[in-house]
């Protein structure tokens, strides 16, 4: 390679890494400012903020349906974490195990929900729980939250089991243990980091969903991203700053509790 040719290949090169940064400081640019925001002491969302404090974290329990809303976003995302996990890992056993006609037609149907644009998918859910004249809006969230989450699961288990030796549950069996006591001691302990991933997956996908909860929600059950969005609507303080600085907080521990104990690598490797 002559000369020529090696300052070429640098300048492409600083031209794709030059990119790639100016990529990821466009996406993380809103994240750092609603940070920074959250600590501001202007009476009024403004930036760069005049000082600093923390009175809008401390003063979130007294503003007026933030608690009622993080409950309901916790207690809902637990739920649907739980469900995710138990179909989820059914059906990843299913696909994983099992030869049947139909097979990649069900991993596709499986998987659409990642397809589809969310604001479709809320539609969808909101006319199917309209026709069957279902009211109940804790109800329609948990649905509507399971089906997105269900991808999720399936991708990091089916991972976890396409990496598992069949043989050791097979041994197992031979041994005397019963198919129930071969998956709960052999298999499940084995596919634990797949479980773990997609458990976490699923809580913060649930916990920050806003598309699929604006078609389900009701006046009594307002998940916390659209009590965010109300906020905002009518009042411009930093406490709305404070309560996303919260999630997004909670995102990123979750995040990297998943790479510490999982590994975000291998979550992804299918």
């Amino acid at each position: 390679m002559n000369r020529q040719q090696a300052v070429i290949q640098w300048g492409l090169w600083s031209l794709l890494y030059g990119f790639c940064f100016l990529m990821l400081l466009f996406l993380a640019a809103p994240i750092v400012i609603v940070l920074i925001v959250s600590f501001s002491d202007a009476e009024f969302v403004y930036f760069p903020p005049p000082g600093y404090t923390l009175r809008w974290y401390t003063g979130l329990i007294h503003v007026e349906g933030f608690i009622d809303s993080f409950l309901l976003s916790l207690r809902l995302a637990l739920l649907v974490t739980g469900i995710a996990l138990a179909l989820g890992t059914a059906a990843s056993l299913g696909l994983t195990r099992f030869r049947f006609p139909g097979r990649a037609l069900l991993n596709t149907f499986l998987m659409s929900p990642l397809i589809f644009p969310p604001i479709i998918t809320g539609i969808a859910l909101l006319q199917f729980f309209s026709t069957l004249g279902v009211t109940q809006a804790f109800f329609m969230l948990t649905v509507g939250h399971t089906v997105i989450t269900i991808p999720y699961v399936v991708r990091t288990v089916t991972a976890s089991l396409q990496g598992l030796q069949v043989n050791l549950e097979e041994a197992a069996r031979v041994l005397g243990a019963t198919p129930w006591q071969a998956f709960r001691w052999i298999t499940l302990p084995l596919i634990k980091p797949g479980l773990l991933a997609g458990g976490i997956f699923a809580f913060i996908i649930s916990f920050d969903n806003f598309t699929i909860s604006m078609w389900l929600k009701s006046a009594e059950y307002t998940p916390l991203p659209l009590r965010i969005f109300y906020y905002v609507e009518n009042v411009m303080d930093p406490s709305v700053a404070a309560v996303s600085g919260s999630m997004i907080l909670l995102s990123i521990i979750l995040i990297v509790l998943t790479e510490k104990v999982v590994g975000l690598r291998r979550t992804v490797r299918i």
